[in-house]
């Protein structure tokens, strides 16, 4: 799968970029997410949003007057709060879920008139490299990784803003992105690890960034 998705990226960009003789801006992105599971909730158990963080290098090509094609690779963790209720496990039981991803977002940019705002769209290709489960009340942490699927492919979109500072631009934006596979790997996930065997990710980002003329 995670093959099949690079091979279709690497096509889709050089039919892209083939025409494209123009300017390169090249830079680097960071902030926080916020994303929470949706999907087949265990019996006594609620989801949460959790806190993560994203950093990558960003390379724009334009594609014409106010479009550009932008390739932001980098490292991306999110997570999830699992509460469990069950009598079973009094007092009740929480656990956060954190996974780590290396992350290829392939979006359009499209910038309007007055130069400022612009609104990105597209699909995010991530491998994940990690996921460990923590008590909050204390105690080591689990691997999980093997019941998280190995690949994802996510819906991206978003509007922000690109200020000129002197030979640079600054970029501010809020993202919204949403899984379109399947997370979860295995049906064993929800007795061995509270997790469900089905299951998206979905949430805010709020990154913010450089770029540089090349």
């Amino acid at each position: 799968m995670l093959r099949t998705i690079t091979i279709s990226c690497c096509a889709l960009l050089f039919a892209l970029l083939a025409p494209v003789q123009s300017q390169v801006l090249i830079g680097a992105l960071g902030g926080v997410n916020n994303m929470t599971m949706s999907g087949d909730a265990l019996p006594n158990t609620a989801y949460a949003s959790a806190v993560g963080f994203s950093v990558s290098a960003v390379a724009d090509f334009s594609l014409g007057d106010e479009t550009r094609l932008s390739l932001q690779p980098g490292y991306t963790r999110v997570g999830t709060g699992i509460t469990i209720t069950s009598a079973l496990r009094e007092p009740r039981d929480t656990l956060t879920v954190a996974m780590d991803y290396v992350t290829l977002p392939v979006l359009a940019r499209v910038v309007a008139r007055n130069g400022v705002t612009y609104f990105t769209g597209g699909l995010q290709a991530a491998m994940m490299i990690k996921a460990e489960s923590t008590p909050t009340s204390g105690g080591s942490s689990t691997d999980i990784s093997s019941v998280i699927a190995d690949v994802d492919l996510a819906l991206v979109v978003g509007v922000g803003a690109q200020i000129p500072v002197s030979d640079m631009l600054a970029t501010v934006e809020l993202r919204y992105s949403q899984s379109l596979m399947n997370a979860g790997k295995t049906e064993a996930a929800a007795e061995t690890f509270q997790m469900p065997a089905r299951f998206r990710l979905s949430g805010l980002q709020l990154l913010a960034g450089v770029l540089f003329s090349l």
